[in-house]
């Protein structure tokens, strides 16, 4: 479920990037700590 959630969301990203890219910093700051919340979430028990 969270390789899944942040597939989607990586994949949103780059349509952002696309449709406006002036803010790709900040999409993928969005996207980072998503992950980063993720992974701490599945590391733990």
């Amino acid at each position: 479920m969270a390789l899944a959630s942040t597939a989607a969301l990586s994949n949103e990203e780059a349509l952002y990037i696309q449709a406006a890219p002036l803010g790709e910093a900040r999409y993928k700051a969005i996207v980072d700590a998503f992950a980063i919340a993720v992974a701490n979430e599945v590391g733990h028990p």
